[in-house]
């Protein structure tokens, strides 16, 4: 199934037609592990040409067919989705938040969950780089991605208490949430000096994320680079901030 045809499959799932709509998901059941139709469902739901009904459908349709066949399978059978689909995937993932509207990046996170839940650190090693580059890179759009990325990846660890695991997460935190902090000083600072509605709501975005991230981290037990009194500090120091301006 080209792109085409994969568009005409989602527009004519959502038509009126009984029997059109049927074959339309018949047709996109029977490529869900056709090499190339789990990229070309993330491509179709960035595409600002195709209609926003198809873009929401592609999402959606990613969304199931991760969350149902990404990695290991029941009785330990290997993932049936193709191994170059998913390193394309992971490899556009955090590119593709950064472009998504918001009701696609819904979509799009709740598949990057399982995703980082299966495949970090093993397969993925190449994402702690991409989100420090992100964080630091001054783009608004980027640095939401990467925090919303963040968030699914220290979630993998709020209920893991393997040594193994917590020094997995120590070396995130210990990588990336330096730049985190300096995010949330950012958005207080752009909070409090705001010109408009949509600056304050932008800022406020960054810090919820930015301190939901921290709070995923600290979930089970507080890592060593958060341990000490001057990080606990500059965190807690954000957090009462945040309480403050709540009063005000």
């Amino acid at each position: 199934m080209d792109a085409q045809q994969l568009v005409a499959a989602l527009g004519a799932c959502m038509s009126p037609d009984d029997a059109t709509r049927k074959a339309a998901e018949e047709a996109l059941k029977q490529n869900k592990f056709a090499p190339g139709h789990l990229s070309g469902l993330l491509r179709i739901a960035l595409d600002s040409s195709a209609p926003g009904p198809v873009c929401q459908s592609a999402a959606i349709s990613f969304k199931n067919v991760v969350k149902a066949h990404w990695g290991p399978q029941e009785q330990g059978r290997p993932s049936p989705l193709p191994a170059s689909d998913c390193a394309a995937v992971r490899g556009s993932l955090l590119q593709a938040l950064a472009l998504s509207p918001p009701p696609i990046r819904a979509q799009l996170l709740e598949a990057s969950r399982t995703i980082a839940h299966t495949d970090f650190p093993g397969a993925w090693a190449e994402l702690p780089p991409q989100l420090e580059a992100a964080l630091r890179s001054g783009d608004l759009a980027g640095v939401q991605a990467a925090l919303g990325l963040l968030r699914c990846v220290v979630r993998r660890y709020e209920f893991r208490s393997e040594e193994h695991e917590r020094r997995e997460l120590e070396e995130v935190v210990s990588r990336l949430f330096g730049p985190v902090h300096s995010l949330c000083l950012q958005a207080l600072g752009s909070l409090a000096g705001a010109e408009s509605p949509e600056v304050g709501s932008q800022a406020a975005h960054v810090l919820r994320l930015a301190l939901k991230c921290y709070w995923s981290a600290t979930y089970m037990s507080v890592p060593a680079p958060l341990a000490s009194r001057e990080s606990a500090a500059a965190w807690l120091g954000c957090s009462r901030a945040v309480l403050d301006r709540a009063r005000e």
